[in-house]
């Protein structure tokens, strides 16, 4: 079974750091979708971390898990 999980991180001001997952996502999504979506979330002050808004995007990655199970 693949599972596909986007995770978008952000820094507020004080440069912690704040990831978003995110599963299930539509298969059309390219680098200008996801950075108009991470601007988006920065503008709106979406999230806060420690009482402060998301200012920075630092990344945004789709990783792939595959999980084979086995009968035991």
């Amino acid at each position: 079974m693949l599972e596909k999980v986007l995770v978008m991180t952000f820094t507020n001001e004080t440069g912690k750091k704040f990831s978003l997952k995110l599963k299930d996502l539509i298969e059309d999504l390219d680098q200008e979708v996801l950075g108009a979506i991470m601007d988006t979330v920065i503008d709106n002050e979406i999230f806060t971390v420690g009482g402060y808004p998301l200012t920075e995007k630092v990344k945004c990655e789709l990783i792939t898990t595959e999980t084979t199970q086995f009968e035991v």
